[in-house]
């Protein structure tokens, strides 16, 4: 592993290099991860002490989160979306390794804690529109694959839409998605939704 390249509440991301190939890799603390599940968890039981599966705020448990995007990664495969290469899971350490396809320019653009662009190295805080129209598409295409494989994506941001060096375009972090009634999106596309 080499220098961090990211960074979230419960993982950093590392750049790794093997075999003439660079990755990133998601390292994340197993135990902090249980500790929070445990603690939203005990959190979230009823007068008689089981769990409350109505009041759960998946949002809340991390563990969740990662056990999602790792399946939600392995079923997903398309040129728009990051690939998960290899997950390293080994039971004697307190850390869990997700190896990832490097987009080597980063996140399309990222937002202060204001809300507001924060400029690339350019100064710049803005995409052209042609770039826009191109980047956009590519997004769409990832979610429209994403819905017709039974997956909503769910946060959808410019942090999440990551370019690799040749400007390919990457739909990433699945960490709160959610697994969709295949059968709802057929009857939808299918018109039988329409009410």
């Amino acid at each position: 592993l080499m220098d961090e390249i990211g960074s979230g509440p419960y993982c950093h991301v590392r750049l790794a290099h093997r075999k003439g190939r660079y990755y990133a890799v998601k390292v994340l603390n197993k135990n902090q991860m249980m500790r929070s599940s445990m603690l939203s968890r005990k959190d979230r039981r009823n007068s008689s002490g089981q769990l409350d599966d109505l009041s759960i705020d998946e949002d809340e448990v991390a563990a969740d989160h990662v056990l999602r995007e790792i399946a939600i990664l392995k079923r997903l495969r398309h040129h728009h979306i990051i690939a998960l290469v290899e997950v390293i899971n080994d039971p004697a350490s307190c850390e869990l390794y997700l190896v990832l396809e490097l987009a080597e320019l980063g996140p399309l653009m990222e937002i202060d804690d204001s809300g507001n662009v924060v400029p690339d190295e350019d100064g710049d805080d803005h995409i052209p529109e042609a770039e826009a129209v191109r980047i956009t598409a590519g997004v769409i295409n990832a979610l429209r694959f994403a819905h017709y494989n039974g997956v909503a994506h769910r946060d959808v941001k410019p942090q999440n839409v990551l370019l690799t060096a040749d400007k390919g375009v990457k739909l990433a972090d699945f960490g709160v998605s959610h697994m969709i009634d295949t059968w709802a999106v057929d009857a939808v596309g299918d018109g039988l939704g329409d009410g």
